[in-house]
C-alpha cells in the first residue's frame, strides 16, 4: 500500500505543560530490524525522562529486547509491558499459497499483544514462540492459531491493542466498514476476554490510497465510536520508531536505504513524526475528548500491571565446568597434540610453534578463557565424533590452541594467521 505525504493543517494548541498521564503501548526498537532505531536503554531513558509510568515494548514479530526492557524499566521505576507487534494473516496455509502467487502483493496485518502479568509473559513468550515455528518470510500467526492458544488456556495475562493503520482492524473498517471491525473485535474478546483495547494514532496522514476518502483523524474517531458502541476501552498511541523528533532525518535514510521498489520514498515514513512523545503533543493531535478517552484506556492497562521475571533479579551466567583447572588441562592436551602432529612427520616441534603456542597461552589465561575454549572444544568433539559438520569462524580461528584442541583445521603459522 502506497502512502503519499501530505498533511492536514493542525490545531495549534498551547503547549502547556501537563502532569504526566501517557505512556507508549506502541514502541518499536533496533529489533524491529531496519524499521527502528533507538535501543532498548533509550527508549526506557527518554520514557524516564517525560515522567512516564510505563512503557510497552512491540517489536516486529520478536520479544528480542524483553529480558532488557525489564531490566532497564526496574531500574527507572517503571511498569514493563514486553510485548510483540504480531504479523497478522487470517489463513496461514491460503496466506503462503497467494505469497507464492503473488508476491509481496500478499497482505499481512499488525496486531499488538502485550504481556502486563508474570502469566501473561510466560504466555508471550509461546505465542512469540509459535510464531516462529510458523515462519513463512516473517513469523506470522493466523485466526486459528490465536483460537487455539485461547482454548488451551495460554492468553491470560496478555493485552491486545489493535494496531496502527495496518492493523486487521482498522483494514476491516476501510475495506468492509465497521460491522466487519465491530465481528474482529468481537472475535478477539472471545480469545482474550476484558484485555482488548482499541488503539488510535494520530500522525496527520492523508492516506490517499483509500481515494482521500480516510485521514488519521477520521479513522480515529470512528475507531472510538465502535469502542463506545462496543464497551472496549481506548488506548492512546504513538508508533514511535525512535526518540526524538530530531531523529527523523536519520529513519528517514535508514528507510531509504533498505526500500525495495524503484522510488525509496515509498518506504520513508509519512506524517509528522515517530518519535517518543508527551502528553502536550498528544492533547495536540486528538483534542481533549480523544485525549481523555486514550489516557482512561491507558490507566486502566496501567492498573493491572504485576509483571515480573523473578529469574532475574538473581540471573547470571553459568559457564558450566568442564574440567576443576581447564588452563591446565587445556595446555596438557595442546601439547600433547603439538608433538603428536609432529612426530608423525618424524620432525621435532619447530620453535615458532612452540612459542606461539606460550604466547597464546598467556592470553588465554590472562582472560581466563581457558573453560570457554575448553567447553567449546567438547562441542566439536562431538560433532566430529558423529560426522556432523561445521567451521569455525572469527579471529580465534587463527588460534594455535584452537587448531590444536581440534576446534579449527588450518595450520595458523603455515598460513600465517593472527591469533587476537
Amino acid at each position: 500500500m502506497r502512502i503519499i505525504r501530505e498533511r492536514k493543517p493542525r490545531l495549534q494548541i498551547a503547549r502547556t505543560p501537563l502532569e504526566p498521564q501517557y505512556w507508549s503501548v506502541h514502541t518499536h526498537s533496533r529489533y524491529s530490524v531496519n524499521d527502528a532505531m533507538p535501543s532498548v536503554n533509550e527508549i526506557v531513558e527518554r520514557a524516564a525522562q517525560l515522567g512516564q509510568k510505563g512503557i510497552s515494548l512491540t517489536d516486529h514479530g520478536n520479544m528480542a529486547g524483553a529480558v532488557e526492557l525489564s531490566t532497564a524499566a526496574r531500574k527507572n521505576g517503571i511498569a514493563p509491558f514486553t510485548g510483540s507487534e504480531l504479523y497478522l494473516v487470517p489463513d496461514l496455509p491460503a496466506f503462503r499459497d497467494g505469497y507464492r502467487e503473488r508476491g509481496r502483493k500478499s497482505v499481512t496485518y499488525h496486531l499488538g499483544v502485550t504481556a502486563y502479568s508474570t502469566e501473561g509473559y510466560e504466555n508471550m513468550v509461546n505465542l512469540s514462540t509459535l510464531t516462529h515455528k510458523n515462519f513463512f518470510h516473517k513469523p506470522r500467526v493466523d485466526f486459528a492459531m490465536l483460537a487455539q492458544l485461547a482454548e488451551d488456556g495460554r492468553t491470560g495475562g496478555l493485552a491486545v491493542t489493535t494496531g496502527c493503520f495496518f492493523g486487521f482492524a482498522v483494514q476491516s473498517l476501510i475495506e468492509r466498514g465497521p460491522e466487519a471491525t465491530k465481528s474482529f473485535l468481537a472475535t478477539l474478546e472471545s480469545w482474550f476476554p476484558g484485555s482488548v483495547s482499541v488503539e488510535i494514532q494520530n500522525h496527520h496522514i492523508e492516506h490517499a490510497e483509500t481515494g482521500g476518502e480516510w485521514n488519521d483523524d477520521r479513522v480515529a474517531d470512528a475507531m472510538v465510536e465502535i469502542a463506545d458502541e462496543m464497551g472496549l476501552p481506548v488506548v492512546l498511541s504513538q508508533d514511535s520508531h525512535y526518540v526524538h523528533p530530531e531523529d527523523k532525518s536519520d529513519h528517514e535514510a535508514l528507510k531509504a536505504l533498505i526500500a525495495f521498489g524503484p522510488d525509496p520514498d515509498e518506504a520513508v515514513f509519512p506524517g509528522d513524526g515517530f518519535h517518543m512523545v508527551d502528553d502536550a503533543w498528544m492533547l495536540e493531535h486528538h483534542g481533549r475528548a480523544r485525549y481523555e478517552r486514550g489516557i482512561e484506556g491507558l490507566q486502566h492497562l496501567l492498573d493491572r500491571n504485576t509483571l515480573s521475571i523473578p529469574v532475574l533479579d538473581t540471573y547470571s551466567y553459568s559457564v558450566p565446568e568442564v574440567v576443576s583447572s581447564p588452563q591446565r588441562r587445556m595446555e596438557e592436551r595442546v601439547h600433547s597434540a603439538l608433538h603428536s602432529h609432529f612426530e608423525k612427520q618424524g620432525k621435532k616441534v619447530p620453535q615458532k610453534y612452540l612459542d606461539r603456542m606460550d604466547v597464546e597461552f598467556e592470553v588465554i589465561e590472562a582472560s581466563g578463557m581457558a573453560g570457554y575454549m575448553m567447553l567449546v572444544a567438547l562441542v566439536t568433539d562431538h560433532m566430529r565424533e558423529n560426522e556432523i559438520v561445521y567451521q569455525t569462524r572469527g579471529s580465534a580461528a587463527g588460534s594455535l590452541v584452537c587448531w590444536m584442541l581440534g576446534i579449527s583445521n588450518v595450520d595458523p603459522i603455515r598460513w600465517d594467521l593472527r591469533f587476537e
